[in-house]
């Protein structure tokens, strides 16, 4: 029979697990989104040939670009079908690498855990395709930790690489549409002025001399770079300067 103050205990239980399993997905997904994010932006500036330190960068940061290196070269392996015998070659050595684990787990009596308990060497139980069932047993155990030990390396890897590479082709395809829209339309643009991209760099004392004007790329405290004349450009910000964004309806 249930009280209410049980009904009221086995509520706030519910939802303290909800919360905490709320928790936890934000506590992954948080630093993916953030990875995922920096990776857009290294492909993005990396298209127009900047180098990551216009970012503020931190240990974390840093950490994920060497990621984001190792995996495109990884990509690289992956897209030249004459590299295969490198895959195959690692491929071999994660399935030697979990075998000697379970021949020592074996010796240590910690393997056998698919072996039905009735079979052993003395009794190896009726034959199946030439085979005996405390051998088959053998077999798939073997199996069965060999893919628990290379199970985890192929996850990560996968993760990284929808976490680090996609992001990092997205920003260069962004990139590259972005460059190709500009050298067709430069700064003419039915879109808001919000969503135009183009700006110019105008003094603010005397004329108001315009340094230079095109498609923004990245900004920070101390530079801002863009993109005209098919060059890429870096300024320094400076007190004396504003940036102007352009904006100018197509003609009808």
């Amino acid at each position: 029979m249930t009280t209410p103050d049980n009904n009221k205990n086995n509520e706030i239980k519910s939802i303290a697990e909800k919360l905490q399993l709320a928790a936890l997905v934000l506590t992954f997904l948080a630093p993916c989104l953030l990875t995922a994010g920096y990776s857009f932006y290294l492909g993005y500036i990396n298209t127009f040939g900047l180098d990551s330190s216009l970012l503020n960068r931190g240990f974390s940061e840093a950490v994920t670009e060497t990621w984001v290196v190792g995996l495109r070269f990884l990509l690289f392996l992956f897209s030249h079908m004459h590299y295969a015998f490198i895959w195959v070659a690692i491929v071999i050595a994660c399935m030697l690498y979990g075998l000697a684990i379970i021949v020592k787990r074996r010796k240590l009596g910690l393997s056998n855990i698919l072996i039905d308990g009735t079979l052993s060497k003395e009794n190896q139980g009726p034959e199946y395709f030439g085979l005996t069932a405390y051998r088959w047993g053998l077999i798939a155990t073997a199996v069965y930790e060999l893919c628990s030990y290379i199970f985890w390396p192929i996850a990560i890897i996968i993760g990284a690489l929808f976490v680090c590479i996609l992001p990092y082709q997205y920003g260069t395809e962004i990139a590259s549409t972005s460059v190709e829209k500009y050298e067709k339309e430069h700064c003419i643009t039915t879109d808001s002025r919000e969503n135009s991209n183009c700006v110019s760099l105008v003094e603010i004392a005397g004329e108001q001399k315009v340094l230079s004007k095109g498609l923004l790329i990245t900004a920070s405290k101390s530079h801002i770079a863009l993109y005209s004349e098919g060059m890429t450009e870096v300024w320094p910000m400076r007190d004396d300067v504003k940036v102007v964004r352009e904006f100018k309806p197509k003609a009808k």
